[in-house]
């Protein structure tokens, strides 16, 4: 078969892949919830770590890392391993600041495969 007779080639393939559009929604939601689902997982085991202080089972230079990783990370959520309520308002604010990314770059993206493929 040739190029005009339902032949998938290469050219028609790439023309067809990228006349799809991202869903805005939808990725905001994906990566929103993954970056959430991080920033509760480690901010929790980040609290564990620290609840004893330099008492607990792990090495003083751990124990200084994790301290100085929580207040770099503090600067964007506030409250982040201090405890069980803060760390859950920051996943949520880790949420919005991960939806708001995903829908930018879905946006961006659907503008610029307009824009390239004509």
């Amino acid at each position: 078969m040739g190029y005009g007779h339902g032949c998938l080639c290469w050219n028609g393939l790439w023309k067809n892949l990228m006349a799809n559009k991202l869903s805005l929604f939808g990725l905001g939601m994906a990566i929103g919830f993954t970056w959430m689902i991080a920033i509760i997982s480690i901010g929790f085991f980040a609290t564990y770590m620290l609840k004893d202080g330099y008492a607990s089972g792990w090495h003083e230079n751990v124990i200084n890392s994790v301290v100085i990783f929580r207040g770099i990370f503090n600067l964007a959520y506030p409250g982040w391993a201090m405890n069980f309520i803060g760390t859950i308002l920051s996943g949520l604010w880790g949420f919005v600041h991960g939806f708001v990314a995903g829908f930018s770059i879905a946006f961006f993206y659907n503008i610029f495969g307009k824009i390239f493929n004509k």
